[in-house]
C-alpha cells in the first residue's frame, strides 16, 4: 500500500510517497504551478548523511554557560548531548531572554 504525506521547506511543498516496501519517494506538490526542483534531493543519501542526528553544544558554553569564552567560537569542539539536555538548555535560554525583555 502506498501512503502519501506532505512536507514543506523554503523551496516549496512536497509529497512524500512511501511504497509497500516502506521506501519514501519525494516529488513536488502536484498542484504547485511553479515547483522548484531544489528540494527533490532531500531524501538522497548524500544529503541525509549530512544531517545532524544528535544535538551538540559548544564545549565552553556547556561547561560555563551563556557568554562563556566567546574567543573560543570556531575553535571549541562541539559535544553531543542527549535530546532532553538540549531541550532543557533551549528552554533555559528562552526563559533567560524572556527575563531580559
Amino acid at each position: 500500500m502506498t501512503r502519501t504525506t506532505y512536507t514543506a521547506a523554503h523551496w516549496g511543498i512536497f509529497q512524500i510517497e512511501t511504497d509497500a516496501a516502506a521506501r519514501p519517494h519525494i516529488r513536488a506538490l502536484a498542484r504547485d504551478p511553479d515547483p522548484s526542483s531544489i528540494g527533490l534531493d532531500q531524501l538522497d543519501p548524500s544529503v541525509t548523511r549530512l544531517r545532524i542526528a544528535t544535538p551538540a553544544v559548544r564545549l565552553s558554553w556547556l561547561e560555563h554557560g551563556p557568554g562563556a569564552a566567546p574567543q573560543r567560537r570556531g575553535i571549541d569542539p562541539f559535544v553531543q548531548v542527549p535530546w532532553n539536555t538540549a531541550f532543557d538548555l533551549v528552554a533555559g535560554e528562552i526563559e533567560r531572554f524572556g527575563r531580559q525583555a
